[in-house]
């Protein structure tokens, strides 16, 4: 998969000063370098639940973060593909499956005043995934599945606002 730009949000729920729950998304969309497969593209959508621990700070908070991610995962074939293949009489589809990996990171939470921190994270994601293809030649009706292992594992830079209520 290539590198790609995504967004997220994350909800933090402050149990002590240093210990807090997050939760939240993340979305991203890769191109499809899969050689034995249609073309297409591959959208993610971890969800996570971590438990981050931040180190005390006048202005800067650091922080370490690990839980689990939920990847929730479609792979859509390219209108160009199914094209060519329906021109040739066969129908196409594809599927992929949601899997459950984990993910560690860090980063910090820099104080801009008393409502509003600015955030820069580094993640890593690890999990696994099968996504497929079926081609399925509609006077025989005869079909033919491919289906392939991906690794999910991915690197997420981020920042943003932090809102303190």
């Amino acid at each position: 998969m290539n590198n790609t730009m995504g967004f997220g949000f994350l909800y933090n729920r402050n149990f002590t000063d240093k210990l807090s729950l997050a939760t939240g998304l993340y979305y991203f969309s890769p191109s499809n370098e899969a050689n034995n497969l249609p073309s297409g593209n591959i959208k993610l959508l971890p969800i996570i639940i971590n438990g981050n621990y931040t180190f005390g700070g006048e202005t800067f908070y650091p922080y370490i973060s690990a839980g689990l991610s939920y990847f929730i995962l479609n792979y859509s074939l390219s209108s160009d593909t199914i094209k060519a293949f329906d021109e040739l009489g066969f129908d196409l589809s594809s599927s992929a499956d949601n899997s459950l990996g984990f993910n560690i990171g860090g980063g910090t939470y820099i104080k801009l005043n008393t409502k509003y921190d600015l955030i820069i994270d580094v993640r890593y994601f690890n999990a696994s995934s099968t996504i497929s293809a079926t081609i399925k030649e509609r006077v025989t009706q005869l079909q033919n599945e491919k289906s392939i292992n991906i690794s999910l594992n991915s690197i997420a830079i981020s920042g943003g606002i932090k809102f303190n209520f």
